[in-house]
């Protein structure tokens, strides 16, 4: 069973795990500054949350996709996006002391969007996002 929730447009996580009561997680401050890859105060709550649900299910990982918009360099945007993700695999596993293994970083730039052609800073804001996945762990 699959099951995907959008957070304030712009963060998406998606549980993959069997037989399991999913309740709608929002997440208000994951939203990285420009050019930026720092964890700023306002996110941290947010991501506590996701320590705490694996903490609670030691059975599951997960997969955290960075993405971008299209303005900029593509190699530029490919690495800001590597760089969210790994911002946010390094807290995770820093503050909930989780296996480097069990959490997996990806940058995908702007390769992936949801809006293809963007026309407005709300398109750019849209496809600027970093989407979760809950999986079990094999």
């Amino acid at each position: 069973m699959e099951r995907e929730f959008l957070l304030k447009g712009d963060t998406t996580i998606t549980f993959s795990t069997p037989s399991m009561k999913f309740k709608k997680w929002k997440f208000e401050a994951i939203e990285f500054k420009e050019n930026s890859a720092e964890i700023t105060d306002p996110m941290k709550p947010d991501l506590d949350k996701l320590i705490m649900f694996l903490s609670d299910h030691p059975n599951l990982g997960l997969k955290i996709s960075g993405h971008t918009d299209s303005r900029g360099n593509p190699d530029d945007n490919l690495r800001l996006s590597q760089a969210r993700a790994d911002a946010i695999k390094e807290y995770l596993v820093r503050e909930g002391r989780f296996q480097d293994t069990r959490i997996e970083a990806t940058g995908y730039g702007s390769s992936r969007p949801i809006v293809a052609n963007e026309v407005s800073e709300e398109d750019r804001r849209i496809n600027r996002r970093v989407e979760f996945e809950i999986v079990r762990m094999e």
